[in-house]
């Protein structure tokens, strides 16, 4: 009976507790379950008896119920989410508690707790304590009732300077500056009035950081409650930054409003620099809440000149406000005190003390209004200075931004000074090119490019074309021209008109008019385009070209003339030098006359010889067939020998009579041949090189080539005989080298002598007509007929240096082809 008993009360107590229990058998089949475990399951007890466990219970709780079997112990399982029959979403915990009897396993007992509520506290707890203190703005927690901060958010700390300890326990007041206690007062007010309301109330406010900085904050509160306890929730944002971009917009629509009417004034031309720099002036004022300043410009002179200003002079300043000016005048150090430091150094300032500042001195003389801060910027073009803009007496301290602000307003002003300064400079133009246009000497005619058709024309153009200019508006500009011309004139007009679009020159082209009495003139077009408003012209300068074509004309006469007389003197220049070379060979011919009777002696010996012989032969009767044939052969050899002397030596005075293709080195051989003897007889070596595989084939005139050569190393000789009488034991070298340049286009010879060289103030001169160092002795034509034949008539250079212990010559001619 107690059996029973305790088992209905331990029954009873299942049934009515709220945990669920299950109890499966050895083998997992569920076979008792209460009402607690109906109720977190959300199906009735008579669905849950009879399920397999493996199968058909919670899949989240599988793992621990096994593990709990095969370790024979209790297993706990908390906060497993799991899906229910009523698909409510749960979360459970509870433990899995083996039956054993005997060491025998019998059953599995399961405890269930719904603890889906706790953790979604637990989360929501999570929630707010992570939207704190990831909130971008400070949160502030205070009691309701009593105002005493009860907590606040990483954020809280940033913007009020104090740690969480310390700013816990604190009263709400004491975050805001004593001077808006009145205020907090109210504020404290109106939040009571909501208490208990669910609304939020935002407002603008102080706040007093630890540091004592002061910091514009906008305040959103709202009433919250965290059980039964009633929070006032305060949300703290720093908008002193956004209240000084609104001033500083503020400002920037007042400058803009400002600018407006600059501009306004800059396109009224009526506007002179006197009312812009009044308006500029005005605005200043009002931009900056200053009481005095002045506008100014610098003048040729240099001096400042404030072209209007306040009235900062009390009664001493008499002249009118409206026309009120000064001048402060540029000294030898600059500009004086506060007013001149800016355009000293063309730096922009301001400054709220005024007489701590390095340049006070001198800024308020007697009668003077006494300065309590002051702002000054130079007006700039570039780098050059032309104005300022300065002021005084702020109703509050001038900042960098009414610095920056008055240096944008500088900037305009500058434009606008350098505008107007520019119209009065285009008026003057205007006014000049007009003078000009009207002035010029050359007849003008403007034309629309589109119509070809005149709109303007100078006085000029009236002279030229012989009528009134008030004709010529309005014509086409082909009418100008003759009518045969007239077609020629609208092609080329077109032409010039898109050229001269593009390239903006001027293009010139010659051309006739006809004049109203039909005369025709020739004229000198030059053609270009200008704008006028914005749209093209063609600009035409006509120059009456009559004197110049007739000048021409007699030009080309002359020159017809003058080529024939040129051709004339050509000729009998080229017959002069002709006459020359054949002088200059004929000079030394007594000489060559003396070779060819040197080479004649041992012919002429052995023909003598030969004739005493044959005498002697017929007196002893020696003569035979034999021997006359040897003595007919003999002197035969003789006089050829004598004959071809003559033929060489006449063939060398025989003057070239067209160029003709000769090798170079052959021609000097053929000369030295001749010559040798000269030289050998004044124990002079001459030597003749010449580099391997070169060609030194030259188009010219054989001939004078040789005589170039000899009068060269006749030159060399003199100079080695003259040296020689100081040196008897010199041994005479003339080296003559022949070469080419390294593309085979010019052939090259060197004729080098060891004679002592040429003295520095003659060098110059050897090649001069008519100048020897022979005295008597010198033809005076040699080196100079030398330098003609190679330069002139052969088309190559010789030239002469001084090099080691001689002279070198150097012969350059273009090589044939």
């Amino acid at each position: 009976m107690e059996i029973e008993s305790h088992n209905f009360v331990n029954t009873a107590i299942l049934e009515n507790i709220a945990t669920g229990v299950w109890v499966a058998d050895e083998n997992d089949v569920v076979y008792y379950a209460n009402k607690g475990m109906s109720n977190i399951a959300g199906i009735p007890v008579s669905e849950i008896i009879g399920k397999h466990v493996l199968t058909e219970f919670y899949e989240e709780t599988l793992k621990y119920y096994l593990k709990a079997k095969q370790e024979q112990s209790v297993v706990p399982y908390n906060d497993i989410p799991v899906k229910t029959p009523s698909l409510k979403p749960t979360c459970i915990s509870g433990k899995l508690i083996p039956v054993m009897v005997d060491d025998s396993y019998k059953g599995m007992i399961c405890t269930v707790e719904d603890v889906t509520e706790h953790k979604q506290a637990i989360e929501s707890e999570e929630r707010y304590r992570a939207f704190v203190e990831l909130a971008n703005d400070a949160i502030f927690v205070a009691n309701a009732e009593t105002g005493i901060i009860v907590d606040v958010n990483k954020k809280a700390e940033e913007l009020s300077g104090y740690s969480r300890d310390e700013i816990i326990g604190m009263h709400q007041r004491q975050l805001h500056p004593i001077k808006d206690l009145v205020e907090n007062e109210k504020f404290s007010e109106a939040f009571k009035k909501h208490v208990g309301k669910r609304i939020t109330r935002a407002d603008e406010s102080n706040i007093i950081r630890k540091d004592g900085t002061i910091l514009n904050v906008s305040i959103s509160a709202s009433v919250i409650y965290i059980g039964k306890e009633k929070l006032i929730l305060g949300i703290f944002r720093d908008i002193t930054e956004q209240n000084a971009i609104e001033d500083i917009v503020k400002q920037e629509l007042a400058f803009q409003s400002s600018v407006a009417r600059v501009t306004e004034a800059l396109l009224n031309s009526n506007n002179d620099k006197y009312m812009i720099s009044k308006i500029v002036h005005d605005e200043s004022l009002i931009l900056t809440d200053s009481e005095h300043g002045y506008a100014s410009l610098i003048d040729e002179n240099g001096d400042n000149v404030a072209i209007n200003l306040t009235d900062m002079m009390g009664n001493v300043c008499k002249v009118a406000k409206e026309k009120q000016s000064a001048r402060f005048p540029k000294g030898p150090d600059g500009y004086n005190a506060m007013w001149g430091h800016s355009l000293n150094n063309g730096e922009s300032f301001f400054t709220n003390k005024p007489n701590e500042h390095k340049s006070y001195k001198g800024c308020t003389p007697p009668g003077h209004v006494e300065i309590t801060n002051f702002l000054s910027v130079a007006v700039k073009s570039g780098s050059r200075i032309i104005g300022q803009i300065a002021l005084a007496n702020s109703s509050r301290d001038y900042t960098q931004r009414d610095l920056s602000v008055i240096e944008r307003f500088a900037s305009i002003y500058a434009v606008a000074i350098e505008r107007k300064e520019i119209e009065n400079k285009l008026a003057e133009s205007e006014e000049r090119c007009r003078s000009l246009f009207e002035k010029s000497p050359d007849s003008i005619f403007i034309a629309d490019t589109q119509t070809g058709c005149i709109v303007d024309a100078n006085t000029q153009a009236s002279i030229l074309m012989g009528r009134p200019v008030t004709e010529i508006k309005g014509i086409h500009q082909s009418q100008l021209h003759p009518k045969s011309m007239e077609q020629y004139s609208i092609d080329s007009f077109k032409e010039y008109a898109r050229i001269s679009l593009h390239d903006k020159n001027s293009h010139r082209v010659d051309n006739y008019v006809v004049r109203s009495d039909g005369k025709e003139i020739p004229v000198e077009i030059l053609a270009q385009t200008i704008h006028i408003n914005g749209n093209p012209f063609l600009l035409g300068v006509f120059r009456d070209i009559s004197e110049r074509k007739h000048m021409e004309d007699e030009l080309h006469r002359f020159n017809n003339e003058l080529h024939c007389r040129v051709e004339q003197e050509t000729e009998k220049r080229r017959a002069q030098e002709q006459m020359l070379i054949q002088q200059s060979k004929m000079a030394s011919m007594g000489e060559m006359i003396g070779l060819i009777a040197h080479q004649w002696k041992q012919p002429l010996n052995a023909v003598g010889l030969t004739i005493q012989d044959l005498k002697d032969s017929y007196n002893y009767g020696e003569l035979d067939a034999g021997y006359i044939e040897s003595i007919v052969d003999s002197t035969l050899r003789q006089v050829k020998f004598m004959s071809k002397t003559i033929d060489d030596f006449r063939n060398f005075f025989v003057t070239s009579k067209k160029k003709i293709l000769f090798d170079v080195k052959s021609a000097i051989e053929e000369l030295l041949s001749m010559f040798i003897h000269i030289f050998n007889r004044s124990n002079i070596d001459i030597s003749v090189k010449s580099e391997q595989n070169v060609l030194l084939i030259t188009d010219g005139y054989a001939n004078e080539f040789k005589q170039v050569v000899l009068n060269i190393i006749n030159n060399s000789k003199d100079a080695i005989v003259l040296r020689k009488r100081n040196i008897p034991e010199m041994q005479g070298l003339i080296e003559i080298n022949t070469s080419s340049t390294e593309d085979k286009s010019k052939v090259i010879v060197s004729i080098k002598d060891n004679g002592g060289g040429i003295a520095a103030d003659v060098i110059t001169k050897i090649f001069e007509p008519y100048f020897t160092t022979k005295g008597t002795e010198g033809t005076r034509l040699g080196l100079y007929m030398s330098k003609t034949i190679i330069e002139t008539n052969m088309g190559g250079t010789l030239t002469v240096k001084n090099v080691d212990n001689g002279a070198e010559f150097l012969i350059i001619l273009n090589a044939a082809e």
